[in-house]
């Protein structure tokens, strides 16, 4: 499925708001001159990196993203189908993936992660969760599936982002709620004492810091029928792609 100039025009305000408060809590973690994002759209969070100072920056997304409305210069931006192995010859002292993971196929799922954690050791990352709702949301799934996708390449969780950001308006409620850090097993034991006590093993409750009212809805739409989800999501996409214009 491809996404259009209007969809991209919906989210980047509310993306590069989020990012403007989540990104400083990662680069307080680890020393970070350089970022991929797969998944990236039209570019607004790596556009915050860059306010940031990061000085390297690649965005990979499908060919549909219209190279003329990109916010990162277009050398930066990588045309790739993710859900298939990427190989873009380097690694980044971070990777990032917000949001997009729900949107391929699930058998695509082990590539995917995979894709991520070949360009560095550390990897920032949210999806969707069952009952979030979204367009073309294929694949939402509990925190723990990606967790053992991590695992299977010798990944760790840790919760090290969202104490900091559950409660702040300013950040969409799906990056507030959903965004982990996963590092290489080998580069945990240099991080902060205060990060690595974060780790969640396998097999460990993950907390859910949505909103009772939030979660409440989870529970109902995710026994909506694809046609009825479908339809609510774009309802919903083209009510805020007009609040936008």
């Amino acid at each position: 499925m491809s996404y259009s100039n209007q969809f991209y025009e919906a989210i980047n305000s509310g993306a590069k708001q989020s990012a403007r408060a989540l990104l400083p809590h990662l680069s307080r973690i680890t020393a970070i001159q350089s970022v991929a994002d797969f998944g990236c759209g039209q570019g607004a969070w790596l556009a915050v990196w860059k306010e940031l100072g990061v000085t390297e920056i690649c965005g990979v997304d499908g060919d549909y993203v219209d190279r003329a409305e990109l916010l990162i210069p277009s050398a930066a931006f990588q045309s790739a189908d993710v859900s298939k192995r990427v190989d873009l010859n380097r690694r980044f002292d971070l990777v990032q993936s917000f949001e997009v993971a729900e949107h391929l196929p699930h058998f695509a799922a082990a590539q995917f992660v995979e894709n991520l954690t070949s360009h560095s050791d550390f990897v920032a990352f949210s999806a969707a969760v069952p009952g979030q709702l979204g367009v073309h949301h294929v694949n939402e799934k509990p925190y723990h599936y990606w967790q053992h996708h991590f695992a299977d390449q010798g990944y760790l969780m840790l919760d090290c982002v969202r104490p900091h950001i559950h409660n702040q308006c300013d950040v969409e409620w799906w990056y507030r709620y959903n965004t982990f850090l996963f590092v290489k097993h080998s580069r945990i034991a240099a991080l902060p004492a205060e990060v690595r006590a974060t780790k969640v093993p396998i097999g460990a409750p993950i907390r859910d810091y949505a909103s009772s009212t939030i979660r409440l809805g989870r529970q109902v739409t995710r026994w909506f029928p694809r046609w009825l989800s479908t339809r609510i999501a774009n309802a919903s996409f083209v009510s805020k792609a007009k609040r936008s214009a």
